[in-house]
């Protein structure tokens, strides 16, 4: 028997969905979300703080951010850190720019 053939001209779209490896931050981003796109909060807190778009990977980078977090070493543990020290002061500026 052969295997059916895939219609011509049908791809599959790209995934576009990015998940979000930092820790959660109130009111920007949650801790091991999947997004269809990035959030507005998280934009505009990346505009002061650009590393964060680092902790948003697409979904095939998924398991090696996971890994380096669980492991406690690799760039996404360091950045994961950095936006877990910086998280008060990231969440009092997505408030105060709310308000």
């Amino acid at each position: 028997m052969s295997k059916p053939k895939k219609p011509a001209g049908k791809t599959a779209a790209p995934d576009t969905r990015i998940f979000y490896a930092g820790p959660t931050l109130v009111g920007v981003a949650t801790r091991n979300t999947v997004y269809a796109e990035l959030p507005a909060a998280l934009a505009a807190a990346a505009q002061a703080r650009p590393y964060l778009l680092s902790l948003c990977v697409p979904l095939s980078g998924m398991g090696e951010a996971l890994k380096q977090i669980q492991a406690q070493k690799g760039a996404y543990y360091t950045l994961f850190n950095k936006a877990l020290a910086e998280g008060q002061a990231i969440q009092a500026e997505q408030q105060k720019g709310a308000n």
